[in-house]
């Protein structure tokens, strides 16, 4: 039987250091090999998690644009669909608490910019 392990033999695990919002809202990554879109399911000053079809391996980096955000990262863990991502710079209070507006307004603005696509298609207004 073996001795029990104490805790500084476990693991070291990177918690969170800061509070998540919770949104829904599309964005896009910009990886060394390509670009790929993604969900922002939550973030904080220092980080978030994104759902996207082909995940970037823990340790890759790269660049998360949405909105009013344009941050670099680096990958902290990865699933099939799901990463953590932890930005190089920390986010301003200010910058989550606009993003937190925009998600509230986004089903709006998605719907307004639909008609007005529409409208310019039957115009004969697309390019």
């Amino acid at each position: 039987m073996s001795a029990p392990q104490s805790l500084t033999d476990q693991p070291h695990r990177v918690r969170r250091t800061a509070s998540r919002l919770r949104l829904n809202l599309p964005a896009r990554l910009i990886l060394l090999d390509r670009t790929a879109s993604c969900v922002i399911d939550n973030i904080s000053q220092t980080g978030a998690r994104l759902a996207l079809e082909s995940p970037p391996a823990p340790g890759e980096f790269g660049r998360l644009q949405c909105a009013n955000i344009d941050r670099f990262f680096d990958t902290s863990w990865s699933t099939d669909h799901r990463i953590g991502v932890t930005f190089d710079e920390a986010l301003p209070m200010e910058t989550l608490r606009s993003l937190r507006d925009y998600s509230d307004r986004f089903p709006h603005h998605k719907h307004r910019e639909l008609k007005a696509q529409a409208r310019d298609w039957v115009a004969g207004e697309t390019g």
